[in-house]
């Protein structure tokens, strides 16, 4: 009887406890989904001729170098984003093992749930990261290969106006005169002759631009106090806006 009833007793709990992971790991997992959603499925034209995109002509020696810093700053941000992954693995097992051996147990259900709901939306998550790295780092390398020279200069003018991480992750390229704007959920594909509107507000660590055109309506995305002046000069290029910067 008392066996039964420990049994009513700790099947109670356990759906307790479940409601209560419901509760807390449901809008986490929402949000994971709705992410996955607008990085990885719905795509624009241009990332759909990423898809497609295979490398077939051989970069000029400096644009080959350029990617090799692209891939190698990645590498970096990638590690970096992973180590607090690994020590959260690390306290997470340790803290249970070391439960486990104070009551001579196995693993517990709960044990279990927490580890699972815990790491589960973490790789998620870092593999949409990993995802959005490939596919910037091949829009990239196809934006290389069909660029122009006097386009490919301005790059590495861009690159010399920021720091790390951004140096080689650069929110902006022009490229056989269409603007590429890297968000952190797409790549917009914009033709600057019609761009209406450009505002930009100060923040603390440089600028928050808004662009307006018809096709693409608004984009907003960071960019450094010392690299706007360049992406105003394009903009004038391609339309009748002038600034003062």
């Amino acid at each position: 009887m008392s066996i039964l009833l420990n049994m009513v007793i700790l099947n109670s709990y356990l759906k307790k406890m479940d409601i209560i992971y419901i509760i807390w790991f449901a809008p986490l997992f929402l949000f994971l989904f709705v992410l996955f959603y607008f990085v990885v499925v719905r795509k624009n034209d241009f990332e759909k001729r990423i898809d497609i995109f295979y490398p077939y002509r051989q970069l000029s020696q400096k644009r080959e170098v350029y990617m090799q810093k692209v891939s190698k700053n990645n590498h970096i941000m990638f590690a970096l984003l992973l180590l607090p992954f690994f020590i959260l693995v690390y306290v997470l097992l340790k803290d249970n093992y070391q439960e486990i051996s104070k009551t001579d147990t196995s693993f517990s259900n709960e044990n279990l749930m927490t580890i699972l709901v815990t790491l589960l939306p973490l790789f998620v998550g870092y593999c949409i990261l990993f995802y959005i790295q490939k596919r910037s780092k091949k829009a990239k390398r196809m934006l290389l290969e069909q660029m122009s020279d006097s386009d490919f200069e301005l790059l590495l003018k861009i690159r010399d106006n920021f720091s790390f991480p951004y140096k080689y992750a650069p929110p902006f390229m022009l490229c056989n005169n269409h603007l590429y704007i890297f968000l952190f959920h797409t790549i917009k594909e914009i033709v600057p002759t019609q761009i209406t509107s450009v505002k930009w507000y100060s923040t603390k660590h440089g600028f928050l631009v808004r662009i307006k055109d018809p096709k693409a309506k608004v984009t907003v995305f960071s960019i450094s106090k010392s690299a706007l002046p360049l992406f105003l000069q394009i903009v004038e290029q391609y339309t009748k806006l002038k600034f003062n910067y």
